[in-house]
């Protein structure tokens, strides 16, 4: 029996691709995004009204997994995908199914919750206008709105007010050097002559500085440079082949 040929990245000496795309890009490295979830932990002690904007693959997941993990213990976050709704959010639902069994059974409802939307472009004026009136009687301490777009959003004018400056951009957070790290620990010390720091960071324009479409691109060049050309070095040139 013929021995199976090796892919492209065993031949570099990996059990498994280098860049392949996890669940969320980078999700082993947050670097870029610490001193922002940082920032919004304490925007949501102080009560505030936050909007975070991202496309797919620049890490939103991630970023969301931090902030739950530091208030869900205490049992007052409240997660919500606007696409599950087709109508009007459940809030009120939601708000009595944070009081715990008793609570239920004897109708109470929770004050000084935290409430995180996702898919936030999902939300109506009305979604909007219940959120507010929620923040005004106490039931909801703040707010996180997640979405690719703020400006795109469909949110009130009185709760962009609530927003004002308090928008996180995470498309605009990873710095050229922070994906060059990143990358680098994935190649491991073995192989960071395979590719240079300048190439990373011309891939990461290319890629619109986007993490995921990164690690896509670097894929694919990979692959090309070790099956095709059999080279042990990514050039200009081959970048500028593969992503033509």
């Amino acid at each position: 029996m013929m021995a199976k040929e090796k892919t492209w990245f065993q031949k570099l000496g990996y059990k498994q691709n280098p860049f392949i795309i996890k669940p969320y890009a980078f999700n082993e490295d947050l670097q870029g995004y610490r001193v922002q979830i940082r920032k919004v932990n304490t925007s949501i002690k102080r009560g505030r009204v936050i909007f975070i904007e991202g496309d797919y693959g620049v890490g939103k997941t991630a970023v969301l997994k931090e902030i739950i993990k530091a208030f869900k213990g205490k049992k007052k976050l409240i997660y919500y995908s606007a696409n599950r709704s087709e109508g009007s959010i459940p809030f009120d639902a939601l708000i009595k199914g944070r009081a715990g069994p008793l609570g239920k059974m004897f109708g109470v409802r929770p004050k000084e919750l935290i409430l995180m939307i996702d898919e936030a472009q999902k939300l109506t004026l009305h979604d909007c206008e219940k959120i507010e009136y929620l923040i005004k009687k106490g039931h909801f301490r703040s707010v996180i709105l997640v979405s690719d777009s703020y400006a795109k959003a469909n949110l009130t004018d009185s709760l962009r007010r609530k927003i004002g400056n308090k928008v996180l951009s995470l498309g605009e957070v990873i710095s050229d050097y922070t994906a060059v790290k990143i990358v680098r620990t994935r190649l491991g010390k073995k192989n960071r002559k395979f590719m240079q720091p300048k190439i990373i960071k011309e891939v990461f324009e290319r890629a619109n500085r986007n993490p995921r479409t990164l690690l896509e691109h670097l894929e694919d060049i990979a692959r090309y440079v070790v099956e095709e050309k059999g080279a042990e070095k990514v050039t200009p040139e081959d970048v500028a082949y593969v992503l033509a």
